[in-house]
């Protein structure tokens, strides 16, 4: 099931404060990839916090700690996010994750070894999401 997206507009003053601190947040450290839809509404993970403020806001005070003060290094980060996010099948995690990684040069060197599991990894996703509409309605471009 789907939540619908809730226009800045319709926010509660709980839900408005929450909504401010993400988009500052969002515009400061998740760059690159659509996390605003239309009319302003937060999309992905956030939009799900905003419906339940007493819960989403310790869940983005736990992002926001994690994002500031991890202390693994940056490639192993995002690796462990993509595979987190396919491991629970959250569509939005890798394609936000994945332009992230390449944006942050996340990404190990190129070899024939890490090639073939890259295809490997891109195999069991068309696996996971075999309809190629299925990714692009969760994901964005």
């Amino acid at each position: 099931m789907r939540l619908p997206l809730i226009p800045p507009a319709r926010l509660s003053a709980e839900q408005h404060a929450l909504y401010s601190d993400m988009r500052s947040g969002i515009e400061t450290n998740f760059q690159g990839f659509k996390a605003v839809g239309e009319g302003e509404a937060l999309i992905g993970p956030w939009n799900p916090w905003l419906h339940e403020p007493r819960f989403g806001g310790p869940i983005w005070q736990l992002v926001k700690a994690l994002s500031s003060s991890s202390t693994l290094p940056r490639a192993v980060r995002e690796v462990a996010i993509l595979v987190t996010g396919a491991k629970s099948r959250s569509a939005y995690e890798i394609y936000a994750h994945v332009i992230v990684a390449e944006q942050t040069r996340s990404w190990p060197p190129s070899s024939r070894a890490s090639d073939r599991s890259i295809s490997r990894g891109r195999r069991r996703l068309r696996t996971m999401w075999p309809q190629p509409w299925s990714m692009a309605m969760c994901c964005p471009s």
